[in-house]
């Protein structure tokens, strides 16, 4: 079975380290399947798929027209079986293309809550999800807030591979100038899509009344966001540190003791996934969007308004013993029911099923 995934590029984000974490499972059964990655941009933040046993193929950017054009001659090379776009430009594409072939399209681009413009709404309704096979999102809410058909619609949770708990017992926050004994961690990406105005207000409130906790962004700083990271890069503020996007993520959270997630609306997130499965409790204002699909309020993490964060904040950082228990059971829950290998089965289920739905197969 030939497996296409189509993406623009595997920059530092989420959506991007799912798929980047599906590859690596895939590529645990190359028996049976040969699988293709297809690039329209040379960015990669993720290098191990460079070590994968799959063939990744980048085409050079250019206009819509060029762009269907390089995948209409690609697909005609490689005769997929299925094709699972990651984007909403990328399904389109794969949609227009379709009826010349006869490749099964899941698309997958639907990975945060936040919907479709009205045009956008529009080419969806009548070109992507009708001519798709499946629609794939790691939450319901997404699904919703995309209004995507119930018939095709799938959810797939996230899957996390406990290979990036680290074992390192270095103390690797003092490498980079962190003394204090607590560490609060916001793990995402500086972008229009995160509250960073708000984390920023909660850490100079918090550190305004006690002097032991230092706040850490770990994500990549979009340019148009450098003046809000500039006051906090290069250990500028002793205890706000916005680090950029870092490699070694797994082993500098490890002696996290509590995270943030500030946002305006969030699909199923892999930060905090992560968070959860080192024992730390993550506290969001994502009342409305899909971490209520992950965090179980007050047992495992906190959901709460904008108004609440600074004191939920504080609270956990005060009550030593709450915070241990939800982290416990944040880690209970992710390592039992988000694995990756649950992930990568799904998966496969769906290629499979979708495969067997070919005519002459």
């Amino acid at each position: 079975m030939k497996i296409l995934f189509l993406i623009e590029e595997l920059n530092g984000g989420g959506k991007e380290r799912r798929l980047t974490e599906l590859l690596k499972g895939l590529s645990q059964d190359v028996g049976s399947l040969e699988v293709y990655l297809i690039l329209s941009r040379d960015s990669i933040d993720y290098p191990e798929i460079l070590d994968l046993p799959i063939t990744i193929h980048f085409l050079e950017s250019g206009t819509n027209f060029s762009l269907v054009k390089k995948y209409y001659l690609l697909f005609n090379q490689l005769k997929p079986d299925v094709i699972h776009s990651w984007s909403y430009k990328t399904s389109f594409y794969a949609s227009i293309l379709k009826p010349f072939f006869s490749y099964r399209l899941i698309s997958g681009f639907v990975g945060d809550t936040f919907g479709l413009k009205k045009a956008e709404a529009f080419v969806a309704k009548y070109v992507i999800y009708k001519k798709s096979d499946a629609i794939i999102s790691n939450s319901q809410s997404g699904l919703n807030a995309y209004k995507c058909p119930t018939l095709k619609s799938h959810v797939i949770c996230n899957g996390f591979d406990t290979d990036r708990i680290s074992s390192k017992d270095n103390k690797c926050l003092e490498s980079i100038g962190v003394t204090t004994p607590l560490t609060v961690l916001m793990l995402a990406n500086v972008t229009p899509f995160k509250d960073y105005q708000l984390f920023i207000d909660v850490a100079k409130h918090v550190i305004s009344i006690r002097d032991d906790v230092t706040f850490i962004s770990i994500g990549k700083i979009l340019p148009e966001f450098q003046n809000i990271a500039d006051p906090y890069i290069d250990n500028r503020h002793p205890k706000i540190k916005f680090l950029g996007f870092r490699d070694d993520t797994a082993d500098l959270i490890k002696d996290g003791d509590l995270g943030l997630l500030c946002t305006y609306t969030e699909g199923v997130s892999n930060a905090v996934i992560e968070l959860m499965a080192n024992q730390i409790p993550v506290i969001t204002n994502d009342q409305l969007g899909a971490s209520r699909e992950l965090i179980d309020n007050n047992v495992d993490g906190v959901i709460c308004s904008n108004a609440d964060i600074f004191r939920k904040t504080l609270y956990l950082l005060n009550d030593v013993n709450t915070r241990k228990k939800m982290g416990k059971s944040a880690r209970f829950k992710i390592l039992n029911s988000f694995s990756l290998d649950r992930m990568v089965d799904r998966y496969k289920d769906m290629y499979l099923n979708e495969y067997k739905k070919i005519e002459g197969k």
